[in-house]
């Protein structure tokens, strides 16, 4: 009886919850409408973290974020080191996959929409800020670059720290060192973040007067300081590996020809380059058809909306354009890869929003407020659609292919990978099982009968690349190259069982879905110390996979003396409070959502 009694009581408080949050909702319908905005937003995004075809730049990325917090190093030739850390963690609790490999740009590429819904409320008004938020929720752009990257996590801490930034202008017209704090976090993702400060500091010294006094200089100071604090780390690790081995990372060789570096570096292509000024208007040109091409009405809506709202001066138009055009400049002289674009839209959709909201007010004697912003907003999302679907509208075999992996493949089994799979994709591929690249199947197999003992016997996977070009690009001009390993797959083709096949999507170029990797399984025996000699083949582009050994890593020294450990510790510290905090700045602004549906009485 008093079971039963229990039970009713249980089941009477889940009613009163879910009334209350009926109730709540329904009274709250702008809230509504911004959670379903992001509900959108996340599940298109959802859909191409797990779609999208990876990148060569992806396969580099991710494997080297495997493994990196045990390895103990503050640093990558690539430094974004506080990405690779907090990367790892989802490898850690989660297993390697798409979804965790691709999970930062997931998850705070999502929740971008709500800061720019919060910046937009800042800025302009409650109207404007939801159809930004759309817009940005729809970009094509956006969605189709939710991929192992940088750049989505980092341009939303600079979009938060710009957030704390304009509140405190509003407030009392000095600078937020929140800002800075979440400005410096986002340079310890990704380096190009800094290219953003310029607009903080020079919006800040003019946007009341054009006077220099000590208090404007001291805080620019202060906030230049803070966010040098934070990107310490990677000073710390180039004057401690440059003091052992006389080298520093690709990014400082690349504008200064320090120790061994360049050497180091010469098969990059452009680390002599420096800033690319002969190339300016060229370089311009193809971001902005690139741009363009990918999101096609949201950044001519967006280029045109901040210049309209410049010319009207408007208080942050200005901020923002500075904004804009110091990223792109910064981007066009250095390093124009697709991927660094995606950082543009979110402000595009601001402006968007803000120009849909004006030309409602403006134009509501002509044609009604609704239907103009609804009508927009269905033809750019059509539009955008389309412009995804091949991307989005079938899922990778790279994708499926780890999964299999990760499910059926053995800790014990071996696995040879076609030659013709980017080295990169097979380490990321197979970074927990014992693999091979094909070219080194007859010297392992010799080796073998070499070692003295018994034979044992090993289950054997064949992953053949179908289309004869997994992620390379080039194997089309080796066709000996190409022939040579046609053979080995017709070896198992008649040899081993076909175990499964699965499509390549997530590109134009596999639109409609076709054979992409299929694998197959035998039966081998050899001698177990051969292990070994498979495994130590697993290195690609510097690092060893799940850096081990550690002798192997490149940028891995020895912290010797009372300063260096110092300098060492502190890197480490500054690390993983950034971690926590960059963890935490989730519930700051969940806190910040929460409270401006409170202050507004929603």
């Amino acid at each position: 009886m008093i079971t039963k009694d229990k039970k009713v009581e249980s089941e009477e408080k889940i009613n009163a919850v879910l009334d209350k949050t009926i109730d709540f909702l329904f009274k709250n319908k702008k809230l509504v409408i911004i959670l379903l905005i992001f509900l959108i937003g996340i599940i298109f995004r959802y859909i191409a973290a797990l779609n999208v075809e990876p990148n060569a730049d992806e396969m580099v990325h991710g494997p080297h974020a495997v493994g990196i917090i045990d390895s103990g190093v503050i640093g990558r030739i690539w430094q974004s080191i506080l990405w690779s850390y907090m990367t790892d963690v989802f490898h850690q609790i989660f297993g390697v996959s798409m979804l965790t490999s691709r999970s930062l740009s997931l998850i705070f590429g999502s929740l971008a929409i709500i800061l720019i819904y919060l910046i937009g409320k800042e800025i302009s008004g409650e109207r404007a800020a939801i159809i930004a938020s759309f817009l940005l929720a729809i970009s094509s752009f956006s969605i189709i670059y939710t991929i192992i990257e940088m750049d989505l996590p980092a341009v939303f801490f600079v979009l938060l720290g710009t957030l704390f930034f304009i509140k405190r202008i509003k407030k009392d017209g000095k600078l937020s060192l929140l800002a800075a704090f979440f400005i410096g976090i986002a340079s310890l993702i990704k380096t190009l973040s800094l290219f953003f400060v310029p607009a903080f500091l020079l919006f800040y010294f003019f946007h009341k007067d054009k006077k220099i006094n000590l208090e404007k200089i001291f805080s620019i100071v202060k906030f230049s300081l803070v966010i040098l604090l934070i990107f310490s780390p990677i000073f710390i690790h180039n004057i401690l590996w440059y003091q052992e081995k006389d080298m520093v990372d690709a990014y400082l060789s690349q504008y200064f020809d320090v120790g061994k570096s360049r050497e180091f570096y010469s098969t990059i292509q452009g680390i002599n380059d420096g800033f690319r000024f002969k190339e300016l208007l060229v370089g311009g040109k193809e971001m902005m058809i690139t741009i363009i091409g990918l999101d096609p009405i949201i950044t001519l809506l967006g280029l045109f909306s901040i210049l309209f709202f410049f010319r009207r001066k408007e208080k942050f138009s200005s901020f923002f354009l500075i904004f804009q055009i110091f990223s792109f400049l910064f981007i066009d002289l250095t390093n124009r890869l697709t991927t660094h674009y995606v950082i543009f839209m979110p402000v595009f959709a601001l402006y968007g929003g803000m120009l849909l909201d004006y030309a409602a007010i403006n134009y509501s004697k002509l044609v009604s407020p609704k239907k103009i912003i609804v009508a927009f907003l269905a033809i750019t999302l059509i539009i955008n659609i389309y412009i995804m679907l091949p991307h989005i509208g079938s899922q990778n075999g790279t994708t499926k292919l780890r999964e299999y992996t990760a499910e059926k493949i053995g800790k014990d089994d071996i696995v040879i990978a076609d030659a013709r799979i980017y080295r990169g994709r097979m380490m990321w591929l197979f970074i927990d099982k014992h693999y091979l690249e094909s070219s080194f199947l007859e010297s392992v197999i010799s080796a073998s009968a070499n070692f003295p003992g018994p034979e044992k016997t090993y289950k054997l996977f064949f992953v053949e690349c179908v289309v004869d070009d997994c992620g390379w690009g080039t194997i089309k001009d080796q066709q000996q190259f190409n022939d040579s390993i046609e053979k080995q797959v017709e070896f198992f083709k008649n040899n081993a069982n076909e175990e499964v096949t699965f499509n390549g999507g997530g590109s134009p170029t596999y639109y409609p879905p076709s054979p992409y990797f299929r694998v197959y399984s035998t039966m081998i025996n050899l001698k177990p110390q051969i292990i070994q000699n498979i495994d130590s083949t697993h290195n690609f582009f510097y690092y060893p996979a799940n850096y081990a050994p550690k002798e192997a890593i490149p940028d891995k020294y020895d912290v010797n003396g009372p300063i260096n450990n110092l300098l060492y510790m502190t890197a480490k510290i500054i690390i993983w409070i950034s971690l926590f905090a960059a963890f935490g700045s989730i519930i700051v602004l969940l806190y910040l959502f929460a409270k401006e549906f409170k202050k507004s009485g929603e």
